[in-house]
Parts: C-alpha cells; structure tokens; sequence
C-alpha cells in the first residue's frame, strides 16, 4: 500500500525538475567557486646564481629591561634568552647593548633610567651596572659574538644643560668642544666589556637618531645633533679608535627614519677619514614607508655607489598590547621591503623584551606578575634570523600569476648548500605557490615552517617538491639543500 499523501505524488515530476534545476544551479556556483580560483598558481621564481646584499645578521636591543628582569626566577630569565637566541625562538645573532649616560634625575620615566657609571672623568664603577652586564654575559655565553653598544647621550657633565634627557627646547646638548671627551668615554666603556667579554671586536655607535628634537619630552635618554654635528662627534670616535689601535668597529649615525637622512650622509662622507672608514651607513626604519625607502636608496646608490646600509632600529610606534598575527604581518612587510628595496645588510628590532603597553617588545616579560608572553613578532624574526645566518646573499626572487600580493625574498647560505626562501600572505585567502628554478640547479625543499594566528614557526611534516599552499595570513619559510 502506497502511504504517501496523493499531493506529493501528483508533484513528483515537479519534484523531479527541480531537483534537476537546483543540481544545475550548485554545479553551476561550483563552476563559477573553481573558476574564481587562479587558473595558475603564484610562480616563485628563484635564481640563486643572482645575488645582492650579503646578510650580517638580526638583532634586538637590551636597553631597559633588564632593570626588572634581573627580578625574574633564574629559569624564567634562561628562559627568556634561549627565546631570544637560540633555535628554541628566534635564533637572533646581535645583542645591543645601551650605555648608560646617568644622571637618572633628568629621566622621568623610572624605568627608563640609566645609572652613572664614571665617577670621575677617566675612572669608572662598572658593578653600578652590574645587572645589565651581567645579562650581556649571559648572552654571550649563548655563543653570540656580534655585540654593539649604543649611547642615547653624552654623560651629562658633557651636555651643555647637565641633562641626559636632551637639550633645552630640543636644541643639541654635547657641549661644544666636548666631543673628544665623549670619544673617550665611549671607547673606554666599549674596551672594558670587549675585554671582559672576551669578544675579538666589538661595534660601538656612539649617537642615536640625531634629527628628532630630544628634550621637548623627558620620559628618556636622547640629544639632537646637526649634521656637522655629527660629523666632527664621529670624527673624534673613529680618531680614539684608531689612536687606541682596538679592534672597535664605529657604527653611525642611527639616523631615525630613510627620508632625511640624506644631509647625515652627506655630512658624514664629506670628511675624507669617515669616507674611508665607513662602508655603511646606520639608519632607522621609523616612519618610512616604501616611496621614502626606495627614493632613499636611489639616492645612496647614485651618491655612495660602495656603500651598503644597516638597519639597526625599529618597533611599530603604537599604543597598545599587540601580540597577534596583525603585528606580525606588519613586522613581515617592513622587513621584506627593508631587504628587497633598501637592501640593508643588517636588521635589528628595539626592545627585544618589553613591560607591555606599546609594540615594541618581541617578548613580553610582565614586571607585576612576571608573566613571559611571547608575540607573533618573535616568530617573524625567527622566520628571518633561523635560516638566514649571518654570510647568507640575499638572491633573485619574483613573482609571476594572479596574486601578486604576496612578498617573497630569497637567500643562500654562505656555503652555497642551504637557501631560504621567505614567503608572507598578508590577504584573506589562501594562495597556492610553485617553485621555478634554474633547470641546471640542483635544489630540493628540505623543510617549510610556517606562522599564523593558529602557529608559531611550525614544522610542515610533508612538503610538496613543487608547490606549497600559503594560508590567509600567513609566514613561511621554505628550506631548500643543494643536491
């Protein structure tokens, strides 16, 4: 017996079309859903045998931190250095560390005070700094030897209104006069920790980010300087070097963005002895976007053709407490572009650990609640500073289909047998990507890591040989050995 309602028997050839209608539609949606799908994936295009900038190396800055970390349990506080230099994080290879100017009643902000390490002109107490020394040996005991100490100020019996903090009215501060003074203080402090170190050199930048007018506001350490200015204070720093006959490579002038830099460098090579002692020029990433980045570099290449440029400071510059993937895309980007269009040899972040508040720590180690919270930055560094070791080239890398968002940069190792190729999909879709390579070279993909909201740098445990499908929002760095 048929039990169905007579209505639905007498609509079944209804039913029937359409059922047939509707399977025409959703094919028809398939259709139209796969069509939409690049019809070729992204080419990546690698040329090894095409090589730029050699690499020297990632870093971060120890200024401050230290004053609370030292409060740490002595785990957390390994724990903190093995994320920052070694493969259990990052793998950084620069450490910076800041030389103390004092005078820290000239500082409003407590936790960006420095002590006085000079007692007396020429004669030091190194202990008064015992906690951030002891941190720069607890690093170098993690095999890193690419260590550069930094000064914000002159010691403020050298500035003109006895403040560290800078000069009235943003005005410039080394007392004028005082720069071979100064030049001693920096090479006295950068010998004693070479020695104590046991390091075979050392870098020394004696001024930082000259052109911003340090002393408007006093929350730290800073002091303006004109391009003459810097000029004649570098001077007397690369004379007491080379006087002295140490192994201390002077690094300047940490000029604070790409535009504008231009009168630092005119400055600072117009005096014979600097043009002869420098092959780079030190700058900052602040503030600087593709166009001021790329009219930069037009200009160094047309001007000091021999040259190469370090990147030696940079942090995003905004409130808040940003640990996410939104943080580390924008770390991806600026430092793509930094090797791509500046070709910078070297690129270091600011804090390297950070109380939170503002984005500018790769690691957050809470004072309060001693709290280690680790960001996406972190791992965007790591993309970067675990595969590209320091000799590394930077090769020919371009992209070629329907996605050309993607950023792509490429590197092989100093050996010729290891290449790193840096992928970042800062879009809401995924991208699949194939490899082209010279078809006279022998590589195969060895290992591909890859970071986004979900994953830190994790390990893909299969790699497809000839393409790879780079998720929304995402990092990944594709390893390649020669064959």
């Amino acid at each position: 017996m048929n039990t169905k309602p007579p209505i639905l028997r007498r609509n079944s050839a209804h039913a029937l079309r359409a059922s047939v209608w509707v399977s025409a539609i959703l094919l028809f949606f398939f259709t139209a859903t796969v069509s939409a799908q690049p019809e070729n994936p992204v080419t990546v295009q690698i040329d090894p045998s095409v090589t730029y900038q050699t690499v020297e190396g990632f870093g971060a800055s120890g200024a401050w931190w230290h004053t609370w970390v030292k409060d740490y349990p002595q785990d957390e506080r390994e724990q903190l250095l093995r994320l920052l230099y070694t493969d259990e994080g990052a793998g950084l290879t620069v450490f910076r560390y800041n030389i103390p100017a004092g005078a820290p009643d000239t500082v409003e902000r407590p936790d960006r005070k420095t002590i006085d390490i000079e007692t007396a002109p020429g004669e030091y107490n190194f202990d008064a700094d015992r906690e951030a020394i002891l941190l720069l040996k607890d690093i170098r005991a993690l095999g890193v030897t690419d260590i550069v100490v930094f000064a914000n100020s002159p010691p403020a019996r050298l500035t003109r209104n006895g403040k560290t903090s800078g000069g009235d009215e943003g005005g410039s501060n080394l007392k004028p006069g005082a720069e071979a003074e100064f030049a001693t203080y920096l090479v006295d402090v950068a010998e004693h920790l070479r020695t104590e170190l046991d390091l075979e050199h050392l870098k020394l930048s004696p001024i930082n980010e000259p052109q911003w007018d340090w002393g408007k506001g006093r929350g730290q350490e800073g002091c303006h300087y004109e391009p003459d200015e810097v000029a004649r204070t570098i001077r007397a720093v690369v004379d007491e070097v080379q006087s002295r006959g140490v192994p201390i490579e002077v690094e300047a002038p940490e000029s604070g963005a790409w535009e504008g830099s231009e009168k630092y460098a005119e400055a600072l090579f117009a005096d014979p002895v600097l043009d002869e002692y420098f092959h780079t020029f030190a700058l900052h990433s602040y503030w600087s976007d593709r166009r001021k980045k790329r009219a930069f570099r037009e200009w160094f290449d047309e001007h000091h053709p021999d040259k190469t440029i370090s990147m030696t400071e940079y942090c995003e510059m905004r409130h808040g407490h940003g640990t996410g993937i939104e943080e580390g895309l924008h770390l991806a980007k600026v430092m793509h572009d930094d090797f791509t269009l500046g070709r910078v040899v070297t690129w270091q972040w600011w804090l390297a650990i950070a109380g939170g508040g503002y984005n500018d720590g790769l690691i957050y180690a809470h004072p309060r609640t001693q709290e280690i919270e680790t960001t996406k930055r972190l791992w965007v560094m790591a993309h970067y500073a675990r595969f590209v070791r320091p000799g590394s080239k930077r090769i020919d890398v371009s992209l070629g289909g329907d996605d050309l968002d993607i950023l792509a940069s490429g590197y092989v190792s100093e050996a010729g047998d290891r290449m790193a190729v840096v992928l970042t999909n800062p879009s809401d879709a995924d991208v699949v990507v194939r490899w082209a390579l010279p078809s006279d070279q022998a590589w195969a993909v060895d290992a591909a890591y890859f970071t986004d909201a979900d994953r830190d740098l994790e390990h893909a445990a299969d790699t497809n040989t000839e393409s790879l499908t780079l998720p929304a929002r995402s990092i990944c760095t594709v390893v390649y050995r020669s064959e």
